[in-house]
């Protein structure tokens, strides 16, 4: 009899055995699916999103107008009136605009000159690297000359000052501190890839000069990271957003084409 009941403890035995593992390990393999696959399917959805609505919204904060203008002239970075965002953290920044510009000239403190340039059928130009750098935590001065036609076709032909200030030391080391490890994570994405997560840390930066002062904003260096990618695409678009997001006079009429 004890015989019959061991026999028959073994054969249930193995018959436990042969569900339980299996069992067990079905629900391992999907618990570890389950951890993985939620961060796939954002990377997944992010990465199908349409171009300009991923370049939208980096520069939500900057989509505002910049209101009426006479002369059809728009000076994307940097902007006398825009006093949230006069700040590079690039000691050679992106200048940027939209219309007949003619010439840039950049200006120190005491107003002695730095560099200047001509320029033509171009609607942005980077500070060269042949040219030394700006100094940080320096004021600056940039005159951009411009033309416009007026209703009644006569050409006019004038200037505009706007300030901007290059960020100290310590603060450029504290931002390229958190950009290195960016920088590292993102090193196996494409250039374009590349630039969206690096103009996507600038946006999220904000910067204090001095106690009770207002934040400022690092758009200098999102331009700088989103307007100098070389794709043809990329290049359309970009100059969709500077005449349709950037330089709207009319802040209801934002376009709201996602389909490139």
């Amino acid at each position: 009899m004890f015989s019959t009941i061991r026999i028959k403890g073994l054969l249930l035995f193995l018959a436990l055995s042969s569900v339980s593992f299996p069992a067990l390990s079905a629900i391992v393999e999907h618990s570890t699916t389950n951890s993985v696959q939620p961060e796939k399917t954002l990377i997944s959805q992010n990465i199908k999103k349409p171009l300009y609505r991923r370049i939208l919204d980096i520069i939500g904060g900057r989509r505002e107008s910049n209101g009426t203008r006479d002369d059809n002239f728009c000076s994307i970075w940097p902007d006398k009136d825009r006093t949230d965002s006069l700040l590079t953290w690039s000691d050679r920044p992106l200048f940027a605009w939209k219309g007949s510009a003619t010439q840039i000239e950049i200006y120190d403190s005491e107003w002695n000159l730095v560099w200047k340039r001509d320029v033509q059928n171009v609607q942005y130009l980077t500070y060269p690297d042949n040219e030394s750098a700006l100094r940080r935590g320096e004021d600056y001065t940039y005159r951009i000359s411009y033309q416009y036609q007026r209703e009644d076709g006569k050409i006019i032909a004038t200037n505009k000052d706007h300030p901007f200030q290059v960020l100290n030391l310590e603060q450029f080391s504290s931002l390229q501190e958190g950009l290195a490890a960016l920088d590292n994570q993102i090193q196996n994405l494409s250039d374009e890839e590349k630039a969206l997560e690096r103009a996507k840390y600038f946006a999220q930066q904000d910067i204090l000069l001095r106690e009770n002062s207002k934040p400022q904003k690092l758009w200098a260096d999102v331009f700088l990271e989103l307007f100098t990618v070389s794709s043809p695409e990329w290049t359309d678009i970009i100059s969709q957003i500077r005449s349709d997001e950037l330089c709207n006079s009319n802040p209801n009429n934002h376009s709201t084409n996602v389909s490139n």
